[in-house]
């Protein structure tokens, strides 16, 4: 009878043990999928970053010249002077 007593709370404390690795190892899941989400926002961030980096770069080598950056201006506004008429227009 004590044998069997003893075999019984070795089991019970098992099936607590089993019962905590499993709890455990679906925290760990969950942490490992968070952290694989976590590393393609970075990488996304990285990609953002460096695309925007080089347009900045483009752009300060663009608006180096005045000229350029002139013509550019009066391009650029001509739409605007569009649209605006245009939604004058419409209102």
């Amino acid at each position: 009878m004590l044998m069997k007593t003893d075999m019984n709370s070795i089991v019970d404390k098992w099936l607590d043990v089993s019962e905590r690795l499993d709890d455990n190892t679906e925290r760990l899941r969950g942490s490992v999928s968070l952290w694989d989400d976590v590393l393609t926002i970075g990488e996304d961030i990285d990609v953002w970053s460096n695309n925007s980096i080089s347009q900045l770069n483009d752009v300060i080598s663009n608006l180096s010249s005045s000229q350029r950056t002139e013509a550019f201006l009066k391009e650029f506004q001509v739409p605007l002077h569009i649209s605006n008429y245009l939604c004058w227009i419409l209102t």
